[in-house]
Parts: structure tokens; sequence; C-alpha cells
């Protein structure tokens, strides 16, 4: 691998900030767009082209994703390949021809393969080219970019350095891409937040259900960088695009510097481990180790409160079984609410915002991309740190600690959580003709904001999920 250099921590996440800035007005761009709505109102009719629906949403995921590559390509020389995610580069448009899409300037040679792209729709081809190949500055007015990214909360980075040869980056451009693809409109509510209260005819109950609709304010930007020797994740950006909150006046089709927000976290690698060369830092900044761009601050496990579980739609069943043996009220078991949502970028944004509690996964049906990045800031939120657990595997380990220990409750969550690193989900590289299903969390998976909380919840699911 060609050396990379170094990079103050500062400038390569402000890099990548700007990077997500970028990709969320490309997707606010072309979602409103008329072509797009026109191509979606015919689907609904049952009158549109159906291979070039899927292209033009396939080309909001694969132009932003190349533009990521691009622009970090641009910044630091041969870092482009180190960029991986689900698509590749080529379409086939509606006329069945198959198009490669390289971006390289000038602005007119885009053009001209994002019109071959379009069929012929020469107008959006330049609008795209022109916001593609801006430069990443001209992104730091952007409201997002001015609220996550100030001196204050970057200078402490800036003698930290990193070796670029050592990163590997997994981005998802679009997540929720059903979503972003019917649009339905932001209302004003982003998080999961119980519809109804919860009253006292649910004091007794194990489990309490809520379905929160998708809507754009599903729609996340994804970008997290990991350490290609550990596999560890240790920076995470989160855009939402078409985010707004409760007293904007955007309107529902605003594309402009005003929409959205973003998130960012960075925790350095544990200083025994034997990739920690990845960061140099200075004597003078050695209490330097992890920083998040927004204040939300580990919550103590309670007790005598819900337990927010973030699930998939087709889980939530599933779960309230497994859960019907979930003591609700007693001193360590609130009543579970089961809370889905589409989207599992959204998922995790809310559980680092502490919306949610943890996100539970049985099946395998996420993949790097869509956990690189909160899995990072998860990691940053605490000196102990959230995590991204392998389900199956940690499920496994536990029940055989339950064969082999006589200990109590306590002794069995403190050996939990003497092993909770051991668990943790790590990343390798995109390999050239591997199939994708390599790069899918086959084991399920456990986020957690709180370590304690997830030991708890691994002793249960030992118990509870039927052995394989």
């Amino acid at each position: 691998m060609t050396h990379l250099g170094s990079s103050s921590v500062a400038h390569f996440l402000e890099t990548l900030v700007l990077c997500s800035e970028k990709a969320a007005t490309i997707a606010r761009l072309i979602r409103t767009h008329s072509l797009f709505n026109s191509l979606i109102q015919r689907k609904c009719a049952r009158e549109a082209n159906a291979r070039f629906d899927i292209d033009l949403k396939t080309l909001a995921d694969v132009l932003i994703q190349e533009g990521i590559r691009y622009d970090l390509e641009k910044a630091f020389p041969s870092l482009g390949s180190s960029v991986h995610g689900e698509e590749n580069n080529s379409f086939q448009n509606s006329f069945g021809e198959v198009i490669s899409l390289n971006i390289t300037d000038p602005v007119i040679q885009l053009t001209n393969t994002l019109e071959d792209i379009l069929t012929g729709d020469r107008a959006l081809a330049r609008l795209l080219s022109q916001v593609v190949l801006r430069p990443l500055d001209s992104f730091r007015t952007h409201t997002a970019v001015q609220s996550a990214i100030s001196d204050t909360c970057t200078t402490s980075l800036n003698d930290v350095r990193l070796d670029l040869s050592l990163c590997g980056i997994w981005v998802d451009p679009i997540d929720a891409t059903a979503e972003y693809a019917e649009g339905v409109h932001v209302r004003s509510s982003d998080s999961f937040i119980l519809t109804d209260p919860i009253g006292q005819q649910h004091s007794l109950t194990p489990c309490i259900l809520r379905h929160i609709p998708g809507t754009l304010a599903n729609v996340t930007v994804l970008i997290g960088v990991f350490d290609r020797i550990s596999g560890i994740p240790f920076l995470g950006v989160i855009n939402q695009p078409f985010y707004r909150p409760a007293d904007s006046e955007c309107l529902e089709t605003d594309t402009s510097a005003q929409s959205g927000r973003l998130f960012w976290g960075f925790r350095l690698l544990d200083s025994t481990s034997p990739t920690a060369s990845l960061c140099q830092i200075p004597v003078s900044s050695t209490s330097v180790y992890r920083q998040v761009s927004f204040d939300c601050p580990l919550e103590e496990v309670r007790s005598d409160v819900l337990l927010r579980v973030a699930c998939s739609y087709p889980e939530v069943h599933r779960l309230e079984r497994i859960f019907q043996s979930w003591s609700p009220n007693s001193s360590a078991s609130p009543t579970v609410v089961l809370l889905s949502s589409p989207g599992a970028g959204f998922k995790l944004m809310c559980l680092c915002r502490a919306e949610i509690d943890v996100y539970l996964l049985l099946s395998p049906s996420t993949y790097f991309w869509d956990t690189c990045a909160p899995q990072a800031i998860l990691r940053s939120l605490s000196p102990e740190g959230g995590g991204l657990i392998r389900l199956s595997a940690a499920v496994a380990a536990v029940r055989q600690m339950l064969t082999d220990s006589h200990s109590e409750s306590s002794g069995l969550i403190s050996s939990i959580s003497s092993r909770l690193t051991e668990f943790q989900v790590v990343y390798t590289p995109k390999q050239p003709n591997r199939d994708l299903t390599e790069y899918r969390h086959s084991d399920g998976l456990l986020a957690y904001r709180n370590g304690q909380l997830a030991c708890r919840l691994l002793l249960f699911l030992a118990i509870a999920l039927p052995s394989a």
C-alpha cells in the first residue's frame, strides 16, 4: 500500500464532516428535482419504467459515494482507494447502456457522463456536476456544519496526528433508501418519541410495542473510519440531511444550507493496543482520547423507567414473545418498549443521542456500511464507551459461563463485563470480487450506550433465546 502520510485528527475530521454535508446537499437536490418526483408518481400509478426509477435512486447513492472518494483523494492523495461502500460505479440507463461514473474535473466532462446516465436531462446533469465539484470549504457556511464544528471542539485535536495508511473508511451514502424514494415529509420530529402516554394498564405488561412510520428524517449519510490492523472503528460522522427542528421555518422541499444536522465522535484506540501507533499524541495532550460533537452524557441504568429497545419491524413480534419472561417493574427489569422505525443508521443515531437504550437485531440484515460510523460514535460517548456486539457469539459465551459458573447474578454480570471487548464488531476493507454477504453482520447485533445494561440483557437473552 502507498504510504499516505499523516494528518491532524482535527483536519481529517473536518474534511469528513464537509464530505457528509456535500453528500446531504446532493441528496436534497436529487430528491426535490422534478424528474425524481415524476418517476415516483408514475411508479405509484404503475406507469413508471422500473429500471429507470431504480437508476435514479441508485444515482444518489453512487454519486455521493464516488463524490466522497473524490474529495478524500483530493485532500489526501491515495486515500480514495480506502473508501468502501455497498455500491459500484456502474449504471444501466433506460436505454440499456452501461455507464461507469468516474468523478473528474472539469465540470463539462462530468456533466456529459451524468447526461448519459440521466438519458438526456442535461439541466439536472449540469446542476449535479456543479455541486459534486464544489470545493469542500464552500460548505462550511451550512448550519449543520457550523453547529457541529467549532474552534472550541476541535482545537484539542489539532495536535493529535493520524497515520492515514492505517485507516479504512466505510460509507453508507443514503441509509433508509426506501424512505428517501417515498419522500414522506418530515413532521419536525426525528426521534423515537412515545406517541401516547404509558398508562396504568401497561404497568404489569412485559412489552409495549411502538412503530414510528418512516419519513425523510430517517435518511442518514454515514461515514465511519476504522483501524485496518485491529478493525476497531474510531471516528464516525452521521449526517441527517432532511432534519427539521420543531421551530423550523424551512419548507418541506427546502434544499438550502439551513437544512439538516450532523453528529460526530472520535476515540483513540486503547493505549495497550498493538495498533495504538495509529495516532501520535504529544505528552502535553495525553488527556485527549475522545471527543464528541454533542452534549449527551451517559445515563445511569435505572430500574424505575421504561427500557427502550429499538428493533427491526419484522422482528417485533418475535422479540415480544422473547420478552414475555422479562419481569416488568422488578428491581432489575423495567417494562420493555419495542420501538421500530426504518433505517439502521437512524436507530443507531437515536441510540447515540440517548433517545433509546439499546438496539437489538437478531437477524443478519445489516452491513459494515450501516454500523461503522455509529459504532465509532458510541465508543466515544464516555470513558467506558458504548459499543456494538456480535450477538450470537456473545450469547453463546454467556451460556457457557452459565454452565461453568455457580456465581450469583452479580458475579456473572462482572464476568460478562470483562469480556465485552471480545464481542465487539470489527471491520475489514472491502476486497474486489467478494460477495457483499462477507460484510454482513451474520451474528445479529446488540448496540448499547451503557455496558452494565448490555451485560444484563446478554444474561437475559442467553436464557430466553432458543438454543441453536
